[in-house]
């Protein structure tokens, strides 16, 4: 990310036939011991039908060592 950030990156598909006015997608944080140590999430409006989202969800912490997408919700 900008200036070193580390960053939760990837692609949402909005694989319905509406466009989605709001998503969310939210990210649990774990150090290397598999302890919850932080969560983070990115959001983006007006998601059209077949839309590609390029997601990127900043790493606040330093000890994060490994993530687990928790929800995808949109409406």
């Amino acid at each position: 990310g900008d200036f070193g950030a580390r960053m939760v990156c990837g692609t949402v598909v909005n694989n319905t036939s509406r466009t989605i006015g709001y998503a969310q997608i939210e990210i649990n944080l774990y150090d290397s011991e598999g302890s919850l140590v932080d969560s983070t999430l990115d959001n983006i409006n007006n998601l059209e039908p077949s839309g590609k989202w390029k997601f990127k969800a900043p790493i606040l912490e330093d000890n994060v060592s490994t993530y687990k997408i928790k929800d995808v919700n949109g409406f």
